[in-house]
């Protein structure tokens, strides 16, 4: 179960085996410990170290975020930054010909998961049109480590089914909320910005994924080691 704290002056506390909601002090609801696998705070609620700490000792996610809903924080435990082993393999790689074959088999990944989205909403698949790349083009990308050169060489391939899979999929919007083509950063169609925030909360899931997995949560191999 999710709990979604949104309305203002909610807040957040604990008895002895579950948490509590409450507003202008009337409990609101009453959900056991066990039964809560997240925790959604929101800038205009309250929250107690106790809630916290329980939600901690039960492995609970617990995100913080604006009022629209942006993530701006995660809580985890300091048990999650235990097995230093992982984290310094994860940079031997990259360091390697281990990080290009991760990066080549991440990007191969998501354009087959794509390529299967097109087909189940019965669109031109990746292999109807010619003038795409294959995977092959991808698999046959080689070298001793994953380079800037490699890693742009993989983007331009990406690029490429990034634009056809939303050309494909954009048409399937209704007029109104249909969009020409994907912006990311400053866009202004209700559309592009509904993606963005979807990314947006989306990427806080996969950073706790990675937490939990003991990784380097930004020492990528697909993309750039550079600030966010």
């Amino acid at each position: 179960m999710k709990i979604i704290m949104k309305d203002f002056g909610e807040f957040l506390g604990t008895n002895e085996d579950s948490f509590k909601i409450k507003k202008n002090g009337e409990i609101l609801k009453e959900i056991p410990f066990e039964n809560v696998n997240e925790i959604v705070i929101g800038m205009r609620n309250t929250v107690s170290v106790d809630a916290l700490a329980w939600a901690s000792l039960y492995n609970i996610d617990v995100v913080v975020t604006l009022h629209n809903g942006k993530p701006l924080a995660v809580l985890h435990s300091i048990k999650d930054m235990r097995n230093v082993k992982t984290r310094l393999n994860q940079f031997r790689a990259y360091e390697s010909r281990k990080g290009l074959e991760i990066a080549k088999t991440i990007l191969i990944q998501k354009i087959k998961n794509e390529n299967n989205l097109l087909k189940h909403y019965n669109r031109k698949s990746y292999e109807q049109n010619p003038k795409l790349p294959n995977i092959e083009d991808i698999e046959t990308v080689q070298g001793t480590r994953i380079t800037e050169e490699l890693r742009i060489k993989l983007h331009t391939l990406e690029e490429q089914f990034s634009k056809y899979l939303y050309g494909q999929m954009f048409p399937l919007l209704p007029k109104w909320l249909r969009v020409l083509k994907r912006v990311g950063r400053n866009a202004i169609e209700p559309y592009n910005n509904l993606l963005n925030l979807s990314y947006e909360i989306l990427e806080w899931k996969i950073l706790k994924a990675c937490i939990k997995a003991k990784l380097e949560l930004y020492l990528g191999f697909h993309h750039s080691v550079q600030s966010g």
